[in-house]
């Protein structure tokens, strides 16, 4: 158990930096230099759109990525045509539903930034799914070089946006250098290309996984990018400029970390039978720790970070930076702890726990966005994300109970 550890450590730092290359390029070079160049309205256009095309990406690209890795083990290489199957039909659904959205949010940007970020989002489908085949032989340095791929992207996006002004531009670029990457390092191609692909008899357990996985997925990252999808329309497009400069430290250290949550995954599925409920307790007892830690820390930092990177909104978004902490410090002990309740649980109890907690958000964000704007979003973000960890505990704990 020591050695897996040891390696569950390296891994989980592997993809902490693969992920914090990718994060400080997008937040602290990327974004800040699109904000100084366009208008708080049309920024908060832009963080919008951005979220649109990561939902969809994680939705159907995560999904399928998921399922892959947790039904690995009993699997047998015609499996392959099912998610080579579902990887098309996802992108095709992804795309009607993606141009459905932008013309209810990005009724302000051009023509051209419309087909980059279809484009995109369509090759960001493929690159979520394909790093699969480097988690399931544990090979966390192909997925570091796969980031720094997509960062070099995004700085040459950035020479073309200092030009030209198209700002999709350094998005589609970004994940372009990482799907070229992808094909050179992987079999998807060699899958993809495959004339068999369409013509065997598909997997109804893989199907009816990834469907699972998707309804739960829907919710978890709707939530995710809510401050842009809920305060839009209810309260408007300066404040999902405001509550996202508040919230940048903590989603940035969130989304750093975040990605040790797929290497447990990676592992619990591997490993499962080693977990015990004496392991379980001291997991609860260090996400517990990880929670207060982060909090003091994020409390520390945001004023620093804010006034540098974005001191145009710096006065009004520091109003709401503790409460902001608080909730994705929440979030992300609940998202360390969602691996091991996916790997030991029967997978509907996922969807189960995301309904409930989406739904529970959705209408405490409604209800206290309206009566107190962007503190009753707060409010209504920590009680959830409470409420969902404790949620999550308590399944594991008694699931273990029973094995």
């Amino acid at each position: 158990m020591r050695k897996v550890i040891k390696l569950l450590v390296n891994d989980s730092l592997l993809n902490i930096l693969a992920n914090g290359i990718l994060v400080v390029v997008l937040q602290f070079i990327v974004l800040p230099i699109i904000s100084h160049n366009t208008s708080v309205e049309f920024f908060g256009t832009i963080l919008t759109i951005i979220a649109l095309k990561n939902v969809i990406m994680q939705v159907f690209g995560g999904s399928l990525n998921n399922v892959k890795l947790l039904n690995n083990k009993k699997e047998i290489s015609s499996s392959d045509d099912t998610y080579i199957f579902l990887l098309f039909i996802s992108i095709c659904f992804a795309e009607v539903i993606l141009i459905f959205l932008l013309m209810l949010y990005g009724s302000e940007i051009k023509l051209y930034d419309y087909f980059y970020i279809i484009i995109t989002t369509a090759v960001a489908i493929v690159n979520a799914y394909g790093t699969v085949y480097y988690r399931i032989i544990l090979n966390y340095r192909k997925v570091l070089l796969m980031h720094i791929f997509c960062s070099i992207g995004f700085l040459i996006g950035l020479l073309v946006f200092s030009h030209y002004g198209v700002w999709s531009l350094m998005f589609f670029l970004s994940e372009l250098l990482g799907f070229i990457y992808l094909l050179l390092t992987t079999p998807l191609l060699k899958l993809i290309t495959s004339s068999r692909n369409f013509r065997h008899k598909k997997n109804i357990d893989i199907i009816s996984n990834y469907i699972y996985l998707i309804t739960s997925n829907v919710i978890t990252n709707i939530i995710i990018y809510f401050d842009r999808l809920l305060i839009n329309p209810v309260l408007g497009v300066k404040a999902v400029t405001i509550f996202y400069v508040a919230s940048l430290t903590g989603k940035t250290l969130s989304i750093i970390v975040t990605p040790v949550s797929g290497v447990l995954l990676s592992y619990t599925s591997k490993y499962k039978e080693k977990i015990t409920r004496k392991y379980f307790k001291y997991l609860g007892l260090y996400i517990f720790l990880i929670i207060i830690i982060g909090v003091i820390v994020l409390n520390i930092l945001s004023p620093f970070v804010i006034k540098i990177f974005y001191p145009n909104t710096a006065e009004s978004a520091l109003e709401y930076v503790k409460l902001a902490n608080i909730s994705i410090s929440l979030g992300v002990g609940g998202n360390i702890l969602n691996p091991f309740i996916l790997s030991i649980c029967d997978i509907k109890w996922q969807s189960r726990v995301n309904i409930f907690y989406g739904t529970m958000f959705i209408g405490l964000g409604l209800l206290l966005s309206n009566i107190w704007g962007l503190y009753g979003f707060c409010i209504a973000s920590i009680i959830s994300t409470f409420i969902r960890l404790m949620v999550l505990y308590l399944i594991g704990s008694l699931t273990i109970k029973t094995h």
